[in-house]
């Protein structure tokens, strides 16, 4: 009845979500070395800005921590009617993983950065 919604492969997610890491904190280093300007009102846009783009990123993340955990959890595309004990183990360990390989990515590429790396 409807036409089936390709959803791009883990590989493709990945790729993306470097991307975006990459980005976002090129993003957050350019925004600080601007931040040197002496007008007020200069900076408090800027402020804004970064505030804006880092809700942004936040709704980003939660979007896809729920695609891939609903993935993993829910094997037939259908939510039951009630979450039972294992489900939700399953979604609270799945977020807590991304969450935490998300950390990790972050910090390290933060590492590289000031090693020069990247």
């Amino acid at each position: 009845m409807y036409p089936e919604i390709r959803r791009p492969d883990e590989r493709e997610q990945t790729l993306k979500a470097r991307y975006d890491l990459q980005q976002f904190i090129f993003f957050g280093v350019a925004i600080e070395k601007v931040m040197e300007s002496s007008d007020p009102n200069f900076n408090r846009f800027l402020h804004q800005l970064q505030a804006e783009s880092q809700r942004q990123k936040f709704a980003e993340q939660v979007h896809t921590l729920t695609n891939r955990c609903w993935d993993v959890c829910f094997t037939d595309y259908r939510p039951p009617s009630k979450l039972d004990t294992k489900t939700q183990t399953c979604l609270s360990n799945c977020v807590n993983r991304m969450v935490d390989a998300s950390n990790f990515m972050v910090e390290h590429l933060q590492k590289m950065d000031k090693n020069n790396l990247v």
